[in-house]
């Protein structure tokens, strides 16, 4: 299930820091506690922000809403 939709991208790599991307409408039952149709902006990927890890979960700033990772 894809849970980001690009809106912009501009290479090879999904989400860059500084994209809009949308949020899915349905999260599915195990994320429905994170806000869902929206748009939002990617921070960093889960890599980029602490040195490990994947690159395909991200920290989003939710226009008119805050972070949320």
């Amino acid at each position: 299930m894809t849970y980001l939709e690009p809106i912009h991208v501009s290479d090879a790599q999904k989400f860059h820091r500084g994209d809009l991307v949308r949020i899915a409408d349905d999260l599915g039952p195990t994320m429905s506690h994170f806000k869902s149709g929206c748009e939002a902006i990617v921070v960093a990927s889960y890599h980029e922000k602490f040195g490990h890890g994947g690159t395909e979960d991200y920290s989003l700033y939710l226009k008119g809403g805050g972070e949320c990772s």
